[in-house]
């Protein structure tokens, strides 16, 4: 016994270097293990299709940038429905910045994106939702902005789509309500879904949501927007 604990309480350097290697490789596992999960809390790859009660086509998107600069996307979220399905697509970007300056509201940090694809080789897993296609957001001087300024950093053409900003859609019909910002209409209309910057399926899905009411409740109006000829009797 005596022998068992001297050599466990050893002050060999060999075994405390050893210990201590251990201790460190331990350590950085977990912190490997959290980092891998907090970045996949921030991105979707792969997605099965889900119902919607829509039966249009429409391509909704969302980006996060690192800074104010319009060019900095750090992350684009895509929501693609047809046929009365959706399915996700949300891609952290290296934007290859310094400044990540809006840290704080998307909760997106220089270290979540070290690894990450930069835009260019992002473009081509999800231009196809977007060229010829019905593509939305809430505020496009936003997000249709930093999506151009992306496509033109990276020397990529403007594909051509329809775009509808849902913004300026409640801006025309609903000028006095105190506040249009998209939490503000998702209470005004009693959705179950609010957005949030830092998890952006929620603002995909408070998206859809306002689609569904529009289709529900002003079928004519958002076959308008949409460019879809009603069905003759």
């Amino acid at each position: 016994m005596f022998n068992f604990l001297r050599n466990l309480f050893s002050s060999d350097p060999e075994k405390k270097e050893k210990r201590r290697a251990e201790k460190e490789e331990r350590a950085r596992l977990r912190a490997q293990k959290k980092h891998n999960q907090r970045i996949a809390s921030k991105q979707l790859l792969a997605d099965e299709w889900h119902p919607v009660k829509f039966p249009y086509q429409a391509t909704i998107f969302n980006i996060q940038q690192a800074n104010k600069g319009y060019g900095s996307t750090c992350q684009i979220s895509v929501r693609y429905i047809e046929n009365e399905q959706y399915k996700d697509m949300i891609y952290l970007v290296n934007p290859k910045v310094k400044s990540f300056s809006f840290s704080n509201y998307h909760d997106i940090k220089p270290e979540d994106v070290a690894d990450a694809p930069v835009f260019k080789d992002v473009w081509p897993k999800i231009e196809p939702y977007f060229t010829g296609k019905n593509v939305i957001t809430y505020y496009a001087n936003a997000h249709l902005r930093s999506l151009q300024a992306t496509l033109k950093k990276n020397h990529i053409p403007e594909s051509e789509m329809r775009f509808i900003d849902l913004y300026d859609y409640f801006c025309e019909r609903h000028d006095s309500w105190k506040s249009l910002s998209l939490d503000s209409v998702a209470e005004k209309l009693d959705l179950d879904t609010f957005p949030s910057a830092q998890n952006p399926k929620d603002t995909l899905a408070t998206i859809t949501e306002i689609l569904e009411l529009m289709y529900k409740k002003r079928p004519g109006i958002l076959r308008k927007l949409l460019g879809v000829k009603a069905k003759r009797k």
